[in-house]
């Protein structure tokens, strides 16, 4: 899910969902709709007052329904009254977009997408040799990993935004993928390696990028260098099978969907009876849910 779009599930009845700061477009828009909002980051105590800010954008044609990443946060939401439910938005990843392809050749040992933040503790993967990093730095139009931790050096990455098709070229690349926070949303990332077929090395975390990695398709190590490389190397040298790890991953994916999905049906939202179809409707082809996206400042013009 995008930072500028909202995704239109239904015209009538209104019903559309979105993530991050999409709840200030939708704030403005006065004719009755329903807004299935996908919390991006970990809710905890101290995430209560940009909930409650968050409300205050909407009036009485708004109703608000809130798909979070752990059930914890789901319980936060519920005591300020709202509605919400514990799904993740991991569902909504583009899963005929990112698949295996194992003509590729592996040139790299892991991969990491992630921004150069300190929460994404990029310095535990300092150890991996054959290494690469997908990553960039909000609101700026190049970066250097190396000067920002120069304990990578030896590893490559990019120093401007690249394409959809050369980050899961990156993935297709590597062996295993990498997720090091400690506390974060439910990191669209550790599932695109997952329906790509990697492995997925993990440390302890919150958050919720748990809720599609299984003992079959990860391993969580503590955040250690050592322990992080070992665990890669271990993937390296008995690679497990690419298309058990997607299976697995897309048996989960389902299972939310098909709740996702029942969720829409009491919204009144679907077009059929058969979950199948409207789940193929929704995030069926290559696009996935990003064929249904409306840019934010065509929102007025769209659904005003």
């Amino acid at each position: 899910m995008r930072a500028q779009a909202i995704y239109l599930l239904s015209e009538d009845p209104l019903v559309v969902t979105g993530s991050f700061a999409t709840y200030v477009a939708m704030g403005r828009l006065k004719r009755p709709f329903t807004f299935i909002y996908h919390n991006p980051g970990w809710i905890r105590a101290r995430s209560i007052p940009r909930y409650l800010k968050l409300l205050r954008h909407f009036g009485k044609n708004a109703k608000l329904h809130f798909i979070t990443n752990e059930e914890s946060e789901a319980r936060w939401l519920r005591m300020l009254g709202q509605k919400a439910t514990c799904l993740g938005h991991n569902l909504h990843v583009r899963d005929q977009f990112f698949t295996p392809d194992i003509s590729i050749t592996k040139r790299y040992d892991a991969v990491y997408a992630a921004t150069m933040a300190p929460y994404k503790r990029i310095e535990l993967a300092r150890e991996i040799q054959r290494l690469t990093f997908v990553t960039y730095v909000t609101h700026q139009e190049e970066w250097d990993l190396h000067a920002y931790e120069p304990r990578l050096r030896h590893a490559d990455f990019n120093r401007r935004f690249i394409s959809r098709e050369e980050v899961r070229e990156c993935y297709r690349s590597s062996h295993v993928g990498l997720a090091l926070s400690a506390a974060e949303g439910a990191m669209f990332s550790c599932t695109e390696y997952l329906l790509c077929g990697l492995p997925v090395v993990t440390t302890p975390n919150r958050g919720g990028r748990n809720r599609y990695l299984t003992p079959e398709t990860s391993t969580t190590v503590a955040p250690e260098p050592h322990a992080i490389r070992t665990t890669v190397d271990r993937y390296c040298q008995s690679p497990p099978n690419p298309d058990t790890i997607r299976e697995i991953t897309l048996n989960l994916m389902r299972r939310d969907r098909a709740a996702f999905v029942e969720l829409l049906n009491r919204f009144g939202a679907t077009r059929t009876a058969y979950p199948h179809s409207e789940m193929d409707r929704i995030w069926g082809t290559e696009q996935g849910i990003e064929k249904l996206a409306i840019p934010l400042a065509e929102i007025p013009s769209r659904l005003g």
